[in-house]
């Protein structure tokens, strides 16, 4: 699951946190919905670990979003602008 910056790492952190308690649901119902462990959700709160696309596509199924409203920015970069060459 390696590959993702502490950044990325926190952004997915709050965003999955902030979800799940804006539908009142604990931890272990947001687990139960979406069919992962528990421990699967803690870790990605924590910022301990970055999903697979697949756990993506559950989590957003069961907090009934689209997988784009958890998926990471990766093309943020500040202060620069993109230049056509």
């Amino acid at each position: 699951m390696g590959g993702a910056t502490r950044g990325e790492r926190t952004h997915l952190s709050a965003k999955l946190r902030e979800l799940r308690q804006a539908r009142f649901l604990s931890q272990a119902e947001l687990a139960r919905k979406a069919g992962v462990s528990v421990m699967t959700i803690k870790r990605l709160e924590s910022g301990l670990s970055k999903p697979y696309g697949r756990t993506i596509r559950l989590l957003a199924a069961a907090l009934a979003i689209e997988a784009a409203q958890l998926a990471v920015p990766q093309d943020i970069r500040l202060g620069t602008r993109n230049k056509a060459r």
